[in-house]
């Protein structure tokens, strides 16, 4: 990856792009990037933390082994996405989960020392930093919220209502591709793949969406808010 696709892929990130090009230049020194086939683990839950992360491309999910030994998915990186950010400040800097690219990838790390340098000596870096992390909770609630509901069809039709909002807030037709695999968003969903599967086109069916293997066009986005 050359250094002008690079920067325009991380130029939307909320975090680096808070940096002017020598601010960012002198932090790109301490950087690594690493080429991940799939299936490659960047770090394991519970590991000491060493590094912050930024997907270039591919996609990158975030999972957790339950008691009973079965993965818990909790999210799915795309290009231009961050991991590790609330590590930085952490007191004993130790993983929650595990981060491992579910397809070909490229990632670029960041030392924890030289990325908390550069965010304690660049105010609107610390600014953008805690509003990321206030993000970050706020989605970690509304996941929460998603699994409570009882019934599957609810919970993967508030999960399409939280990637729509992601697109577009006022459209007839909001089209999006799904983060991941069927598999993946159905673990993140705690529901059965087949489950998932048997929704979608129950949705389609009625005449709410149109899937074409991950892009997802939604036709009625008021029926939809209906059906949940």
């Amino acid at each position: 990856m050359t250094l002008t696709t690079e920067h325009s892929v991380l130029q939307n990130n909320p975090l680096l792009s808070r940096l002017d090009a020598q601010d960012y230049q002198q932090l790109r020194q301490h950087a690594e990037i690493l080429s991940l086939n799939k299936g490659d683990t960047i770090y394991r839950q519970d590991q000491p933390a060493h590094h912050l992360g930024f997907v270039l491309s591919g996609a990158v999910k975030l999972c957790r082994l339950t008691q009973d030994g079965q993965e818990k998915v909790f999210c799915i990186l795309g290009s231009g996405d961050s991991f590790a950010e609330s590590m930085l400040f952490a007191a004993q800097p130790v993983h929650p989960c595990t981060a491992q690219a579910v397809e070909n990838a490229e990632i670029m790390l960041f030392p924890l020392a030289a990325f908390r340098h550069a965010v304690e000596n660049n105010p609107e870096l610390a600014l953008a930093l805690l509003n990321l992390l206030a993000e970050m909770e706020s989605y970690s609630l509304a996941s929460l919220e998603i699994l409570s509901f009882k019934k599957s069809i609810h919970r993967v039709v508030r999960y399409l209502l939280s990637q729509a909002l992601r697109t577009c807030q006022q459209c007839d037709a909001v089209q999006f591709e799904l983060p991941g695999t069927k598999r993946l968003i159905a673990s993140q969903l705690s529901i059965q793949p087949e489950t998932l599967s048997r929704i979608l086109n129950q949705l389609e069916r009625e005449g709410l969406l149109i899937l074409e293997g991950r892009r997802i066009c939604i036709l009625d986005l008021d029926a939809l808010v209906r059906h949940d």
